[in-house]
Formats: C-alpha cells, structure tokens, sequence
C-alpha cells in the first residue's frame, strides 16, 4: 500500500487566505456600525442618568437645577447648574458629559431661537420646564425621551 503525501499548492493557499480576508472585511465593516449604535445607546443612558440626577438633587435640595446642553464640534456637552451652596459638595454634579456619539439634542414643540444650546429646569417644586419631549439623535439613530411630567408623578 503506497501512502501518497500531497501538500496544498500554493494557488489553494492564496485562495483561502482571499476568501478569509473578504469576510473579514464585511465583518470590520458591519461592526462599525455596530460598535456606532452601541456607543449611541450608551451615551443615552449616560444623558438619562444625568437628568434623573439633576431631577433627584431639585427634589431633595428643593431648589432649582438647570441642565445645559451645548453643541461643541459637533458632540453635545451636558452640564448641571444651581445656586444651591449644598450641591458644591457634590463632584459628579458639576462634572460635564460629553457624549461623542450624540449631534443633536431637540425638544419637539419648542420653537427654536437658538440650535448651539438647549437648557431644561428642573424646579425644587417639581416643575420641569420645557414640558415637552426630548429628542436625541446621532446620524443614523434617534431616541425619544417622552416628557418629564410623566416622570414627576412618582414622587
């Protein structure tokens, strides 16, 4: 019985390693994508933490907190303020957000005056201002945040 060795050619290899290099780069391709919503929805989570934040300190303060969203390069920055001398003592209360794989923030029903800056209240009373729904998008996702009355009736 004769064992006959036979070795791949190298035309077989070239093939294989093209076809593996192919499906490789639709996989880079579509992960893109993936990782883009991803970081979209993990800045939306962040931006709804810092809002129910900025809400729990007005209540529990009874005073009022603005929340700033300003647009830089692009990104959107948000940004809690207050009179309140208690909440100096709080770090994450005035350490800014930037969310990169966020571009525009919008509240629906509001006329716009000016597209750069976008400012909510939060009063001690538990008023929020504007009432309206918030709209947050990147370039290819949109999330709606429904209006922060519904919110309120928790407490």
């Amino acid at each position: 019985m004769k064992i006959s060795k036979r070795a791949f050619t190298l035309l077989e290899i070239f093939i294989v390693i093209s076809i593996l290099a192919m499906l490789g780069g639709l996989l880079a391709f579509k992960a893109k994508d993936l990782l883009e919503i991803y970081g979209f929805r993990q800045d939306v989570s962040k931006l709804e933490g810092r809002l129910e934040l900025a809400r729990s300190f007005a209540l529990s303060y009874r005073s009022d907190v603005e929340v700033v969203f300003s647009s830089i390069s692009g990104h959107i920055l948000c940004e809690l303020r207050s009179d309140e001398p208690a909440l100096k003592h709080h770090a994450i209360f005035y350490k800014p957000l930037l969310c990169k794989n966020i571009h525009k923030i919008k509240f629906l029903g509001k006329k716009e005056a000016c597209q750069d800056k976008q400012t909510l209240f939060f009063s001690g009373s538990g008023w929020v201002f504007p009432l309206s729904d918030l709209e947050i998008s990147s370039h290819k996702k949109k999330k709606l945040i429904k209006s922060f009355s519904s919110v309120l009736k928790e407490y």
